[in-house]
This record gives C-alpha cells, sequence and structure tokens, in this order.
C-alpha cells in the first residue's frame, strides 16, 4: 500500500512493506534497534519541520551554580514545565546533548515570536555570511545560559537546514544515556494523509509515474519513501488512469518490495 502525506513544502508517498518483509529491526538491546530508532527520530523531525513548527535554533544550557546537571530528569521537567506553563510556547523540540564531564545541556528547534527575544551579538562566519544571535532574559535567570537564532520559513531548503543541523546531535550514545533521542511539545502539526492506493494496478501505476519523473526515493528497513512537487502531484492525481494503463505491459516485471536499510 502507499500512503500520500502533504506537509507544508511537498507531497510525500510511502510504500510500506509488508510486515513478513522487514529486515533487520529487532527489538532488544543491540545495534540494529538503535539504528532503526536513530533513523525514526530523524524521519519525525524532518516532519515535524516540514510543516512549519519552527522558526529559530535554541541552545540552552544550565548553571552549575544552581542546578545538578548530571540529573536528565529534573532538567527535563525544569524546562518541559517552563515552556509550557511560563512561556506558554506550543512548538518545540529539545535534544540532549552529554558533555564529557557528565553535565547536560539541550539543543533544539523553537517557534517563537523574535519581539520576545533580545538581540545579544553578530557572529560573520569564515564564508561572509552573518548570524544574529538572541537570547530570553527569563531563561537566562531561571535556568543559566540560552542562545537562539532565527532562520527563514518559506523555502524548504532552510526547514532541511534546520533538520540537518539538529540531528546532528542525535546519537546511539545519547539514545543509551537518557532512554530517548529527543522529546517535544505535544500536539505539534504533522503530515496530512491525502488518500491511499491500495490496489496492486494503482500501485504499478504509481511506481511508472515516480520512474517517469525520476522522484527522489528514500529507503528504509520499512518503507520507501518519494518526494513529489505539489504540481506533479496534481498532474499523477488527475491521471491516475493513463498511468495504471501505462504501467500494465510491464505489470510483471515489477519486482515486490525489498526494503533497504537507510543508512547515516
Amino acid at each position: 500500500m502507499i500512503q500520500i502525506f502533504a506537509n507544508s513544502y511537498e507531497y510525500k508517498a510511502i510504500w510500506t512493506a509488508p510486515a513478513g518483509n522487514r529486515q533487520g529491526v529487532k527489538h532488544g538491546k543491540n545495534n540494529t534497534f538503535s539504528k532503526f530508532s536513530l533513523s525514526r527520530a530523524k524521519s519525525k523531525i524532518r516532519e515535524y519541520a516540514l510543516n512549519k513548527n519552527f522558526n529559530a535554533f535554541c541552545t540552552f544550557t544550565f548553571s552549575p551554580r544552581d542546578w545538578d546537571r548530571s540529573d536528565f530528569n529534573a532538567c527535563k521537567k525544569a524546562i518541559t514545565e517552563y515552556m509550557y506553563r511560563d512561556m506558554k510556547l506550543t512548538s518545540w523540540l529539545l535534544v540532549p546533548e552529554l558533555h564529557k564531564d557528565g553535565s547536560i545541556h539541550f539543543h533544539g528547534l523553537i517557534y517563537i515570536d523574535k519581539k520576545k527575544c533580545t538581540y545579544g551579538y553578530t557572529k560573520v562566519s569564515d564564508k561572509g555570511v552573518s548570524f544574529q544571535h538572541y537570547y530570553l532574559p527569563c531563561i537566562n535567570e531561571k535556568f543559566g545560559r540560552n542562545d537562539i537564532q532565527f532562520f527563514e520559513t518559506e523555502g524548504k531548503l532552510a526547514a532541511i537546514g534546520a533538520v540537518t543541523y539538529i540531528c546532528k546531535y542525535l546519537s546511539k550514545d545519547v539514545f543509551t544515556a537518557f532512554g530517548l533521542s529527543y522529546f517535544c511539545a505535544r500536539n505539534m502539526k504533522t503530515n496530512i494523509l491525502w488518500c491511499k492506493i491500495e490496489s496492486r494496478r494503482a500501485v504499478d501505476g504509481f511506481v511508472a509515474f515516480a520512474k517517469a519523473h525520476n522522484l527522489r526515493e528514500y529507503h528504509t528497513s520499512h518503507y520507501t519513501s518519494f518526494d513529489i512537487p505539489e504540481d506533479l502531484f496534481f498532474e499523477y492525481f488527475d491521471n491516475q488512469e493513463y498511468w495504471e494503463e501505462k504501467a500494465c505491459p510491464c505489470h510483471s516485471n515489477i519486482k515486490s518490495f525489498e526494503p533497504v536499510q537507510l543508512k547515516f
């Protein structure tokens, strides 16, 4: 079965592998499970980012004078409650980072009104690009230090850049130490299910369409996904019968689904 979802920038088709064909996913404490969990975390963060839940990077560092920075659960509870109760924020995601000395701080993505932030400084990269850094005085007073950098939300590339940046802090060590890869706000915007393609004829038609337009593919042990630009999606949606007819002559030559483990 293929399910087509929509986010704020594009459409995505998910071709799911039958349960009996899923390879390399074993529950338990082993490397395979950790890699799968990491892949799933990255996919979910990407989904949140592509639905315009965030407009800034953030970093929160707890002060060693006021907090036990080795107590992850206490730090997680404190920052979560502060986000909801005091700041009234509904869109945020944080990834813990474990330092060599055992202390913890958090990198994340957040949606916040720029007017609430205070300008800190501007840093110029080696390529001459300027980055403005902001902060929230209330966070400094409560926890220690914070840094916020805003990014554009109109273009998909900025959202992908945000995902790439934050996902570099995801690791097996983080998952092992904390039992999670990230934690986030509830009820953020996610992909909307647009339609389902269930018959073999319809699936073959979509595959023919995907190959004809060289749609970008991503493979995991559970599914293959296809990125579909908006204009191409409606071309397919309005001409499904054409693509089904086009696929029929080579129906017997289409291989069954062979999932491939995604590597990072």
